[in-house]
């Protein structure tokens, strides 16, 4: 695998974006539906503030009040990010170096981009 090839050749930019208002009811079929793990949130002004993998809707008891459960309850906020620049071996260190699963890409204006997981990169060694 050529680690100093650029990322924006192997992420993902069919992004499924949530408010972080939204109510769990509203996203929570999204995971299954699109057969997908991550959810990206931004705030009302566009801007990531977070992302949300399946594991975090797991704990959600069956007897609370899901209308009454935010995005902004269940994310990860102030996620790590990559820019289209950065490198496989970028990425491959902050995979390795923390618990993450998904690293969402911005441009230069902070606008979401894409997202990129250990999946994406393993495909590069197909």
């Amino acid at each position: 695998m050529k680690t100093s090839k650029k990322l924006k050749k192997v992420m993902n930019i069919d992004l499924i974006i949530i408010n972080e208002n939204d109510k769990y009811p509203s996203f929570e079929s999204q995971f299954q539906r699109k057969r997908i793990h991550h959810l990206l949130v931004e705030n009302d002004e566009n801007e990531l503030v977070g992302i949300i993998s399946s594991h975090d809707t797991r704990p959600i008891i069956r007897n609370l009040d899901k209308e009454k459960i935010l995005a902004k309850h269940l994310m990860t906020t102030d996620p790590f990010v990559l820019a289209k620049k950065d490198t496989v071996a970028e990425a491959l260190e902050l995979f390795m170096d923390n618990v993450i699963r998904a690293i969402p890409f911005v441009d230069k204006e902070e606008k979401l981009v894409g997202i990129v997981t250990p999946y994406d990169l393993m495909q590069l060694i197909h």
